[in-house]
């Protein structure tokens, strides 16, 4: 079975991934050197250990995205007892300081995870990721978090301890817009990576298992 054009641009379109000009097929070709159709459709099936990488590689995201997730929740909440709330009671602006540090060390861990996988979907995600931190560059650099060439994330330590704590809170509160986009992309990519974790590990035997999996995965908005 040979992975078709009309196949990948049937699951495009559920993805509302645009592809003017072109084919899923060419999307996939340019984005990827080839190197996932290759092999899809190679002559040579996979073997065990290229799958043990594909595994390996969705294990990091999932672990990586979740982690990012959880810690963007944790900075959103607001109401007694939250990081916010009891900075503003005590003065102490140490916990909010080291959660803002934790939040953009695991920003930067989903994105390299994200960068160092061959799937297009994942090449999506990452875009989607990174333009919620370029939409709110301003902002992110009033708190002291600067955006990078790379789409990573640094941290300016004296401008962020030099930042009011509305100006922390309008970037990394309850209100925050960067918090929202990238935590909802966070949790897409982890659903992405393990159900195709899964997928490797269950199917990797049988020709052309990973075809489906690799269809299947465009249909991520349902």
């Amino acid at each position: 079975m040979r992975v078709t054009n009309q196949m990948l641009s049937a699951s495009a379109r559920k993805a509302g991934i645009p592809l003017e000009g072109g084919s899923l097929l060419d999307y996939l070709n340019k984005s990827n050197g080839g190197s996932l159709l290759d092999n899809l459709n190679g002559s040579n099936s996979l073997n065990q250990s290229v799958s043990s990488v594909y595994k390996s590689n969705y294990d990091k995201i999932q672990k990586a995205a979740e982690a990012y997730e959880k810690q963007a929740k944790n900075l959103a909440e607001s109401g007694e007892g939250s990081i916010w709330a009891k900075a503003e009671e005590t003065g102490d602006m140490s916990g909010v300081y080291d959660n803002i540090k934790s939040l953009v060390d695991k920003y930067n861990s989903t994105l390299e995870a994200i960068r160092k996988t061959p799937d297009s979907l994942n090449g999506y995600y990452m875009q989607m990721f990174t333009q919620g931190a370029a939409d709110r560059k301003e902002v992110l650099e009033a708190a002291g978090v600067t955006v990078q060439k790379d789409g990573t994330l640094k941290i300016d330590e004296d401008k962020m301890k030099a930042a009011d704590l509305e100006k922390l809170k309008k970037a990394f509160g309850s209100g925050s817009d960067f918090l929202t986009r990238t935590g909802f992309v966070a949790a897409r990519a982890a659903d992405h990576a393990k159900t195709n974790a899964e997928s490797v590990t269950s199917q990797y035997t049988a020709k052309g298992s990973l075809i489906t999996a690799e269809t299947n995965r465009y249909d991520f908005l349902g």
